[in-house]
């Protein structure tokens, strides 16, 4: 008898509790005024998602991976305060075998170079390591006159022997002979490599419109080139992450739609929870930024496993408005608020207050504990506010 008094009580306390949101909160987002209010602030907050969109910062950072007192931190902090004038150097490798002896080839070479060095953040030509071009500087000198004599530089064979065997002897020249290939008979040069050295590339988007400048200026090459650096991995990265969340954006939007269409057909209102997701998704990317999130590996990740709890509560509330047996528009919103209100205000908190037990210093804890914070406010106010809002509009104006 005393658990089925419980139960009743619980029961009870449940209806109040969910009574609530039809009565109170259902009347309040009724009325007209509040409901261009919920649109307004809307507009407002995606508009600031937008807005954060393109300044947030892409690429992980090597320093947030490691604890702030972390003598790496510090060292790397200072680098990149004092230190990023001169930056680290671009490999330029020549991917393919040429006949180096050739003066059309050196001058092709030498204009690739050109082309590289005039980049705003590289820096010119007098920081440019090139064995071809220091190779010519040394068939100049008075020592060459000895020591290669008997070479003729236009022949293929001469130009390669002169190379390995004189010019790569030379202490001076030692460092270099790293940056040539021979194949096994020492008859051609393979491939071989060149440096530049970047300039001011001191955030994540001058070292990513960088990389990808040096990148196109390779590709419009004749000469088979390869751009690489010791970043090149994490900049990257930053690049194909920014191509990876936009797919997710309209591929999410496509998959909702016609899921939903597949359960309830009515187009209008699965249109409306697609543009509510998507919402969600682009405001909680645009306030990463404000919040010093990167858009990274650990970020994206973060952002694919939210994609579902950006989805579940919108449908929810849709579906349980859409299924209604109220007569008007502003009862159903009533109805819905009702049976789903309470169960989205719940999980949203719970989610967001247990997250935070993940907090902590450690970037990727952080990444995540912040990333679905974000998700669960957003995705809340859709649900409970925005989407009610919009069909109960949708249905007054169609007369569903």
């Amino acid at each position: 008898q005393n658990d089925e008094d419980n139960e009743n009580n619980n029961s009870k306390q449940e209806e109040f509790t969910m009574a609530h949101f039809r009565d109170l909160l259902g009347k309040i987002i009724s009325n007209p005024i509040v409901k261009i209010s919920i649109i307004v602030i809307y507009i407002i907050n995606l508009s600031f998602g937008i807005w954060g969109t393109f300044h947030i910062e892409h690429g992980i950072k090597y320093e947030r991976l490691f604890p702030k007192e972390s003598i790496f931190t510090e060292g790397y902090g200072m680098a990149l305060k004092y230190f990023r004038r001169y930056s680290y150097p671009f490999h330029i490798i020549i991917n393919g075998t040429l006949d180096y002896s050739d003066i059309n080839v050196q001058k092709s070479i030498e204009n690739l170079l050109t082309k590289f060095e005039k980049h705003p953040n590289i820096v010119g030509e007098e920081f440019t390591v090139s064995w071809l071009k220091f190779y010519k500087e040394f068939q100049k000198s008075p020592v060459a006159k000895f020591s290669l004599q008997g070479y003729n530089m236009s022949n293929k064979q001469d130009f390669i022997d002169g190379l390995r065997d004189v010019f790569f002897n030379i202490r001076a020249a030692q460092s270099l002979s790293n940056d040539v290939v021979f194949n096994s008979n020492k008859t051609d040069i393979l491939f071989s490599r060149f440096f530049i050295t970047g300039k001011n590339l001191n955030s994540s988007y001058s070292e990513r419109d960088t990389l990808r400048d040096l990148l196109k200026i390779a590709d419009e090459s004749d000469i088979p080139v390869l751009v690489h650096c010791v970043f090149a991995g994490l900049i990257e990265q930053g690049i194909i992450i920014g191509e990876i969340i936009r797919q997710l954006f309209w591929i999410t939007a496509i998959l909702i739609t016609t899921v939903f269409l597949l359960f309830v057909p009515n187009l209008l209102v699965a249109i409306t929870v697609a543009i509510s997701v998507v919402s969600a998704m682009v405001e909680t990317l645009g306030y990463m930024s404000y919040w010093g999130i990167s858009l990274d590996i650990i970020s994206m990740m973060s952002l694919i496993l939210c994609v579902g709890f950006s989805v579940n509560y919108p449908a929810h509330i849709s579906y349980a408005y859409v299924m209604s047996q109220c007569e008007t528009p502003n009862e159903k919103l009533k109805d819905s608020l009702y049976r789903i209100g309470f169960p989205i205000l719940q999980g949203s908190l719970t989610t967001g207050i247990g997250i935070l037990i993940l907090y902590s210093d450690v970037y990727f804890l952080c990444t995540f504990a912040k990333i679905v914070i974000l998700v669960a406010m957003e995705t809340a106010f859709h649900a409970l506010l925005f989407i009610p809002v919009i069909l109960s509009i949708i249905y007054a104006i169609f007369n569903y």
